[in-house]
């Protein structure tokens, strides 16, 4: 519908931090959400729009779609607890999937996500100057770095090497990057951000203990106050300094 539309051009209208992710998502229920989207901490966002129905079916619907954005890693917090929340920090925390080449990423300088637009589209969040503290799900904490440059495709990005520039697909990589395919299109294609790394771990040195802060979106900017004791410990193992110049 018209009212459709105008939020997918301007998501603003709702809330200036709300991230559009997907349209017209299937869910396990098969079911059609309207707009899915995200928020600055990270947070997942149904937007459905009704006419014609009545309070209950639209909170059994609702019902339904929370019971199915749950994520079963995390445990299920009563409804009725609100979270706590403090001022963001102002630095990122950054998703880095398991199963890509973090070897490669150490070495070159970059996060990067991608095969649909949930684990690509937030890397737009982060801009040249930023700072952001790489984790690797189920494995800990492996790096912090400053951003300098924007997202863009991973497959053509070129990187500065002694052999002059060059992108992931003219060079050897450590670990590959299978999931390169220069043939997908822009929802399903994989995308990087440059990173000059300040520090960085790894797999096997990954910092992990109880009470640290984990999402499962790529990039987000977390508020809760378990982000602020994550970026205090990470400091207090790593002596990150902000004079750092390398990693």
């Amino acid at each position: 519908g018209l009212l459709e539309e105008q939020i997918m051009q301007d998501v603003s209208i709702l809330n200036r931090d709300w991230l559009l992710i997907g349209r017209q998502v299937r869910t396990a229920f098969d079911k059609l959400v309207d707009l899915l989207a995200i928020d600055a901490n990270g947070t997942v966002i149904v937007i459905e729009l009704k006419r014609d129905k009545t309070p209950r079916d639209v909170v059994a619907q609702a019902i339904d779609y929370a019971s199915w954005m749950i994520d079963p890693d995390e445990p299920t917090q009563p409804i009725a607890r609100k979270a706590k929340k403090e001022p963001w920090n102002g630095e990122f925390y950054a998703s880095f999937g398991p199963d890509y080449p973090w070897e490669d990423a150490r070495r070159l300088g970059f996060i990067c996500g991608g095969g649909a637009t949930w684990y690509s589209k937030t890397l737009a969040m982060l801009s040249e100057g930023d700072r952001v503290w790489v984790y690797i799900p189920k494995i800990g904490y492996v790096g912090v770095g400053e951003v300098i440059g924007e997202r863009c495709r991973a497959e053509a990005y070129r990187f500065d090497t002694s052999e002059g520039p060059k992108t992931l697909l003219e060079m050897a990589l450590i670990e590959g990057y299978p999931q390169l395919d220069s043939a997908k299109d822009d929802d399903e294609a994989e995308y990087l951000v440059p990173v000059r790394w300040l520090h960085t771990v790894s797999r096997k040195e990954a910092f992990s203990e109880v009470g640290l802060f984990g999402n499962q979106n790529t990039v987000c900017k977390p508020t809760t106050p378990k982000w602020s004791h994550t970026i205090t410990r990470l400091n207090q193992v790593w002596r990150i300094d902000d004079s750092e110049k390398g990693p």
